[in-house]
């Protein structure tokens, strides 16, 4: 990943650090030493590890402990699903005999909370998103959330909108919405935005060893290929997490985290050890701020109407969470505190906001995070202020269709417009932002190359990339991002020895087979941390 077309044969790694490249005839002088170990790759192909440049890897570790909605395709199999967790948990804190009689009595038990991730409204049967009545048929004593797969959103039964204080009586909050029954002002149980980040924030979620989850969660990265990887949202109970896991040696991926501006930013001055530079494993990379929604939910800011929709107006455009003068000051903080700003912008409105907060260039490599709507116009500004688009590619194949219900065929064109990003010359990465989506970087490249969606439309064939372009936005993109580029990102000496072995390569096989390449190994540091199995 040096350069288009070059390759090598052999590689020597010593103390986790590339020390020689070149022909294996030349490297292979070294198994004359003590201790050297040759590994024959078998005909696979490695590349550089993956980087992750955007996610959320404490917030997959929490998740896997909910029921996992995003195979259902209905109402009854979101009821079906949540009534066996229910069961599980209820078991799991004791709260049930043997007979299985529930023997909590609320007030004199912890009452848990039963929580669901990664339902999609776009894929149900009905079109729509669950209510508090459909949540009621798995209980009416237990509070419920479950969590929509962009993590915007959710639904709550009637027992979580008391416990949460939601009343007819509540208003909507600012960048936020509740739902209502038709016609009326009783909640219906849907928030979205800040009215469901206010509630998933202060819920007092089921438990679990959160350790062990995090282990899984750290070995699915590893199992794809990525050995950096970012927590995108860092309040204090998942820094406290991950020092903890550093400190134990159980953190093995390096973790670059992102505190939240809005209500965590005391956590830099207090962990300066952490600011900027890794700590073994883990690293304080700047600030995370959210401007809007998603557009798969409606909820990102754009600067012309959605199509319009049953039960809203002509002139929906999204909403932005922020007034311009409180975006200005956010930005303003991070460049006088000279930390990197990763900014959440799905629409194009949003997108214009961050831009003119952006007074002027920047050397903190400040990154426009999923940039769904990014109008061609915008990337000027965004090269000027030497600014980073990190793209939600895969939105062209889970959401492409979707995108084109809600905005048109025109804008859901150019949804993730990286070719014309590229030929700008403008440095950009590629990320999952998982959990909303596993962190699946061929499937990423995949869609970066072809841009097809579920149902096989074709998106905009010009805002395809060459696969080697591709690949640069998942290793040496991701390492500039991260101000890593001379550590990590190509197979180069001096820099750290982290790789993924993959079946074929990517520059060799039919651009539709990508998805298909499978990750053979992975290495972080010169050591093995994931091997496939055979089959």
């Amino acid at each position: 990943m040096e350069e288009e077309g070059r390759q090598v044969e052999a590689v020597y790694v010593e103390d986790g650090k590339i020390k020689e490249v070149g022909s294996f005839d030349k490297l292979k002088e070294f198994e004359k030493e003590k201790d050297v170990q040759r590994i024959d790759l078998h005909g696979y192909t490695m590349l550089p590890a993956f980087i992750d440049s955007h996610s959320h890897i404490v917030e997959l570790a929490a998740i896997l402990r909910f029921g996992q909605l995003n195979m259902a395709m209905n109402f009854q199999e979101i009821v079906k699903i949540m009534k066996e967790k229910k069961e599980q948990i209820l078991l799991e804190q004791g709260q049930k005999n043997k007979e299985g009689r529930e023997e909590r009595e609320e007030g004199q038990a912890k009452v848990p909370w039963i929580i669901g991730f990664g339902y999609d409204h776009n894929l149900l049967k009905e079109g729509r998103h669950p209510d508090k009545f459909v949540l009621d048929e798995i209980a009416k004593d237990v509070p419920i959330l479950i969590i929509h797969a962009s993590g915007h959103m959710g639904v709550l039964n009637s027992k979580g909108l008391a416990l949460a204080g939601i009343t007819k009586e509540t208003k909507d909050p600012i960048g936020g919405k509740i739902g209502r029954v038709s016609g009326g002002s009783e909640p219906n149980g849907y928030l979205e935005e800040s009215a469901f980040m206010k509630v998933a924030s202060h819920m007092e979620e089921e438990g679990g060893d959160i350790v062990s989850f995090f282990q899984k969660a750290q070995n699915i990265y590893f199992q794809y290929g990525i050995t950096t990887a970012q927590d995108g949202l860092t309040k204090e109970g998942g820094l406290k997490l991950l020092k903890q896991l550093n400190e134990n040696d159980i953190l093995k991926i390096d973790v670059v985290s992102y505190i939240d501006i809005k209500d965590s930013s005391h956590l830099i001055k207090e962990n300066e050890e952490y600011e900027k530079r890794y700590k073994k494993h883990l690293k304080i990379g700047g600030y995370k701020l959210f401007l809007d929604g998603s557009p798969q939910g409606r909820t990102a800011w754009l600067s012309k109407p959605y199509v319009k929709q049953e039960g809203q107006d002509s002139d929906y455009c999204g909403y932005p969470i922020y007034a311009t003068e409180q975006v200005e000051e956010f930005v303003r903080k991070a460049k006088e505190e000279e930390l990197q700003l990763l900014t959440h912008c799905n629409g194009d409105r949003a997108i214009d906001q961050l831009l003119e907060a952006q007074k002027e260039p920047s050397t903190m490599r400040n990154v426009i995070i999923h940039a769904q709507t990014m109008r061609l116009d915008q990337l000027e500004k965004v090269k000027y202020d030497k600014m980073i688009p990190s793209y939600f590619v895969a939105h062209v194949y889970y959401w492409g269709d979707t995108h084109i219900k809600n905005l048109g065929m025109e804008r859901a064109n150019k949804i993730s417009p990286a070719g014309s990003t590229e030929k700008k010359d403008i440095i950009f990465t590629f990320h999952q932002d998982t959990p909303v989506i596993l962190p699946n970087m061929l499937e990423t490249i995949w869609c970066a190359v072809n841009r097809k969606t579920r149902d096989g439309v074709l998106l905009d064939q010009e805002e395809c990339l060459s696969v080697y372009d591709a690949l640069k936005a998942v290793t040496i993109n991701g390492a500039y991002q991260y101000f890593e580029e001379e550590e990590k990102g190509t197979i180069s000496i001096g820099k750290r020895a982290d790789f993924v072995i993959l079946s074929d390569n990517p520059l060799d096989i039919e651009k539709e087979s990508i998805k298909d390449i499978k990750v053979m190994a992975t290495y972080k540091d010169g050591e093995l941390v994931y091997q496939k199995e055979e089959e």
